[in-house]
């Protein structure tokens, strides 16, 4: 699955996800050595303390991959304006 995240400071990230779980993913991002580990706690993925927010996942076609994310929900932004 390829997905789209935005950090704390704004940063827009892009990668694919190696594995997920219903409370953690791991993922590769462009650009990084290493992968990371995001954790979901009180609804809000994170890693080591750092927020993360889902620009976009982008499902792949393999059997079984859908599911996982049935219980993932997009963050709506309103315009404050």
């Amino acid at each position: 699955m390829y997905l789209v995240i935005r950090d704390a400071k704004g940063r827009t990230l892009e990668g694919v996800v190696l594995s997920v779980a219903k409370d953690r993913m791991r993922v590769a991002l462009r650009g990084h050595a290493d992968t990371i580990e995001l954790r979901c706690s009180c609804g809000q993925w994170d890693m080591q303390g750092v927020t993360f927010e889902f620009e976009a996942l982008v499902p792949d076609q393999h059997p079984g991959t859908g599911t996982i994310y049935n219980d993932m929900f997009p963050i709506v932004l309103e315009d404050r304006a």
